[in-house]
């Protein structure tokens, strides 16, 4: 069995993760990384959006104009997919660890 090249395994990795993941909406989590994640510009959504409906409300990163036009009209390697997935996975661990300091 041949093993596919890391840049196709990622490309798998985005169409599962699309594909699989349940929608979920939290306007809580879209307001708290606005307010503590953002530093340079656009909230973006890293599994993006189906017929105008973004998928997933958790996974975001921050991301420049520059970033976030490239992305949408352009071109995002497979490597950037991976780091902004890791970003947007650490972003919600601190905000599970946020929710668990409040009474």
């Amino acid at each position: 069995m041949k093993i596919g090249t890391s840049a196709s395994r990622i490309g798998n990795l985005r169409s599962i993760l699309r594909n699989r993941l349940k929608v979920y909406k939290s306007k809580k989590y879209l307001k708290w990384f606005g307010s503590n994640k953002v530093q340079i510009g656009h909230i973006h959504h890293i599994l993006e959006s189906v017929y105008g409906l973004k998928l997933n409300d958790y996974l975001l990163v921050d991301k420049s104009a520059e970033e976030h036009n490239r992305i949408h009209y352009a071109y995002q390697s497979e490597d950037d997919f991976l780091n902004d997935f890791i970003q947007s996975l650490n972003s919600l661990m601190e905000y599970v660890a946020y929710l668990e300091t409040r009474k």
